[in-house]
């Protein structure tokens, strides 16, 4: 399974490949939705009927699927089994990483494996957050954790910064995660301004292109702020005057019922705007530091020695 995500495959496309062989790949996706919750509500102890019931499948179909997972994934099935015999045999739930805590011997077919992934995940992911802010900190990148949320954290960072926050965090953040739980972790970064719209931000540190959208207003500042800083080359601007990927435009269609928050808008929708440009500041510069660094704290892989837990 491990292999299937260092490839950048699907895991659920794969194993419906197996499951119906005679359907083109446009009814292989469409059935997606589907085997993913037989997969998951395994992990959680749903029931057949229940997944059934809510998927509109068969009970049938659900058991196919489901064998054609665990058939393709012995050792998942053998774990999953080993986690929730041991949250009903000892009442606690452990972690992946040797961590335990309290639990209900009763619930442990619903939680025995579940609290195994998500305590294990809330821990790497947490710490790993940490490692990027401490040690970008450390070569010079002013930023602080705002808030951390499941597999997502939102940091703020000095836009002068901004181009040496990403390459610290590819450092920091993706690359001590790999080093230290051999698992790749693919990420999207979003720039908030306004914490209310994001834009999207695209830099390709090899040729110094990057690619901003989001609202006018916004992108705007940010160009113009970046510019204080960088030398950089517009090469194309273009407005679009809908805005459909603005805060307000959800909003908006909520307005008889949001207008007390935020009246200051009166449910305009702002234009989006997307700008591309060639950030001229050498990539080296940037990076300065950064690898010296890395290498000077790389850290130890979390599992070498442990044994099977």
């Amino acid at each position: 399974m491990m292999q299937l995500f260092d490839e950048g495959k699907d895991v659920y496309i794969t194993v419906l490949q197996i499951a119906y062989p005679h359907l083109s790949m446009d009814e292989i996706k469409a059935k997606r939705k589907r085997i993913k919750s037989v997969v998951l509500g395994a992990f959680y102890g749903r029931g057949n009927g229940s997944i059934a019931a809510s998927e509109h499948m068969t009970i049938e179909e659900v058991v196919a699927l489901r064998e054609a997972f665990f058939n393709k994934f012995k050792q998942v099935d053998k774990m999953i089994k080993r986690k929730k015999n041991y949250c009903a045999e000892t009442g606690m739930i452990q972690t992946i990483l040797g961590d335990r805590t309290f639990s209900d011997k009763n619930r442990a077919a619903t939680v025995g494996f579940n609290g195994c992934i998500q305590g294990t995940s809330a821990v790497m992911l947490a710490e790993s957050f940490y490692n990027n802010v401490r040690k970008g900190r450390a070569v010079g990148v002013r930023t602080s954790i705002i808030s951390v949320v499941h597999d997502s954290n939102m940091i703020r960072v000095p836009i002068k910064d901004m181009f040496r926050s990403y390459l610290a965090i590819r450092k920091f953040y993706k690359q001590y995660f790999w080093d230290k739980y051999r698992m790749n972790y693919a990420y999207d970064l979003d720039i908030q301004i306004n914490l209310r719209d994001s834009i999207k931000f695209k830099y390709e540190p090899d040729t110094g292109m990057v690619s901003l959208n989001g609202t006018e207003k916004d992108v705007n500042y940010l160009v113009e702020t970046i510019a204080k800083y960088h030398k950089i080359e517009i090469l194309e601007e273009a407005i679009d005057e809908k805005g459909k990927s603005s805060f307000y435009s959800l909003l908006k269609s909520y307005a008889w019922k949001s207008h007390r928050y935020y009246p200051e808008n009166n449910f305009r929708v702002p234009n989006n705007k997307s700008v591309s440009f060639k950030l001229l500041t050498p990539y080296d510069e940037i990076y300065e530091g950064i690898e010296d660094y890395y290498q000077a704290t790389k850290p130890s892989y979390a599992f070498e020695g442990r044994g099977d837990l």
